[in-house]
């Protein structure tokens, strides 16, 4: 039997779990045995078809810091909202069930948010490819450089985290839960708004919600999160039945992600800053060829017709011609990309992606302007 753990945690992990049977036992264990003893473990169950509420289950049977929410939602952001909700601890880190944590690392987070008075904190993340081990992780990303400073900076260098990739998905993140309270009610109010209906990027919309609300913002220099790439490309595509609703599905999330980026750059007073454009327009290169192979695969039962709608979809929003034509593009990849999706080719784009998405980018464009 663990030891209770009587005063109010200092750190709540709130876990999404979805059809996680196969791994969540690590991503369970690898919160229960953090060297931070006041920590408590929510994990929010949503539209999972496995028996993943069983083994967690069976995980809070014999540790009284877990607690179980079936049911949590249709989306992972509604899993984490309710797991926020029964969250008691002063600090939320929000998680995955394919992905886990280094040893030790909630200790350390909590020095770093105590001592920096951080209400949002960046932890570093360490990629891994599917079937690999946690020994030899594919790539690491972080933020160096990047103290605790106030929000308004750490807005201004939002572009960084984008590059980082720290701003695609909500887990390696530590909130503090009276912020992440008020993003995730700011994100309700704004869905009523328009019509009720959330939009499958809300990751990014959280993420930018708590930058807004934060004090004080800062980074870990050093990965101690594993996020598994299998896992990354689930979440895109395995949440449809079919290739052809996956494909759909793609395309909405990378596309709603570049748009709220790009809205919240606006808000902020950055959308015209060289870096900022240009950090934008690398990410929409990268949706847009994304969203190419997504709808070209072999498996996607899409007509040439609602392939090119698709992107379509992409080209012609005003994010696109906002985000292609706040900054001339450096590089004659994105040159060439910036002129189809400002003049709106949609078969010119369909055409370029596809030879990027079967050549690669660098082959087809292997010169790079002064």
């Amino acid at each position: 039997m663990a030891r209770l753990t009587p005063r109010q945690p200092d750190i709540t992990v709130v876990m999404a779990a979805r059809d996680a049977e196969a791994h969540v036992a690590r991503a369970l264990e690898s919160v229960l045995n953090q060297s931070l003893e006041t920590i408590e473990l929510v994990v929010a169950v949503w539209g999972s078809s496995d028996r993943t509420a069983d083994v967690c289950a069976r995980t809070a049977e014999r540790d009284i810091r877990v607690e179980v929410l079936e049911d949590a939602g249709a989306t992972r952001l509604e899993a984490w909202a309710r797991g926020v909700a029964a969250a008691r601890g002063s600090y939320v880190l929000f998680a995955d069930a394919e992905d886990w944590l280094m040893p030790g690392v909630l200790e350390q987070l909590h020095i770093q948010a105590l001592n920096r008075n951080a209400d949002l904190l960046f932890c570093g993340l360490s990629a891994e490819v599917a079937g690999g081990n946690a020994d030899t992780p594919a790539e690491d990303r972080y933020v160096s450089g990047m103290r605790a400073v106030r929000a308004a900076e750490a807005r201004t260098q939002a572009w960084r985290l984008v590059t980082a990739g720290l701003l695609w998905g909500a887990e390696a993140h530590l909130v503090r839960r009276a912020t992440a309270l008020a993003a995730l009610g700011a994100l309700a109010d704004a869905s009523d708004e328009e019509g009720g209906g959330s939009a499958p990027c809300t990751e990014v919309a959280l993420l930018v919600r708590c930058l807004e609300r934060a004090e004080r913002v800062g980074a870990f220099e050093f990965a101690q999160y594993k996020l598994t790439v299998r896992g990354r490309a689930n979440r895109f595509f395995s949440v449809a039945e079919n290739g052809a609703q996956a494909a759909r599905c793609a395309v909405r999330v990378r596309t709603s992600a570049v748009e709220t980026l790009w809205d919240a750059f606006k808000r902020w007073g950055i959308a015209e800053e060289p870096a900022a454009a240009d950090a934008l327009q690398l990410c929409f290169l990268r949706a847009l060829v994304g969203c190419v192979q997504a709808v070209c695969d072999r498996s996607c039962s899409l007509s040439t017709e609602e392939k090119r709608a698709s992107i379509a979809m992409m080209v012609e929003s005003p994010a696109a011609q906002g985000i292609m034509g706040a900054f001339a593009p450096r590089d004659l990849m994105r040159r060439y990309v910036a002129r189809a999706v400002l003049k709106g080719d949609v078969n010119l784009c369909y055409l370029e992606g596809c030879l990027m998405s079967v050549v690669g980018a660098d082959r087809l464009f292997p010169l790079q302007c002064a």
